[in-house]
């Protein structure tokens, strides 16, 4: 677990790629429509990229592409319900959000124990 020096001047999408890294891992997030949805897929990929880098839309997404669909997915970071990486997982109590996490709330969630 990293301490609260290291994940001070971190986003939320930089603490979750610190912590899953290349590894395959499942996010569970509530698609545009409003539809749930669980996604497995990697950070990082740049394999079916024209440029090799991947387009991040925006600070509150999180670019992952999906393995069972073979393509790139933007979740909104503030419609996460659970992420789950061997032995990381960590579940968003703070719900749907209209707005970005606040400092606080990553907080919060960056210091829950992991299972």
């Amino acid at each position: 677990m990293l301490n609260n020096t290291d994940k001070s001047d971190m986003t939320f999408s930089q603490y979750v790629a610190s912590r899953v890294g290349s590894k395959f891992f499942t996010v569970t997030f509530v698609k545009a429509n409003g539809e749930e949805r669980t996604l497995t897929g990697r950070l990082g990929v740049t394999k079916h990229t024209v440029s090799g880098k991947t387009k991040d839309a925006h600070n509150n997404y999180l670019c992952v592409y999906d393995v069972n669909k073979k393509g790139y997915r933007n979740v909104n970071l503030n419609t996460i319900r659970e992420i789950e990486c061997g032995d990381f997982k960590i579940s968003c109590p703070f719900g749907y959000r209209q707005r970005p996490m606040t400092h606080e709330e990553f907080s919060v969630l960056s210091d829950m124990e992991t299972i």
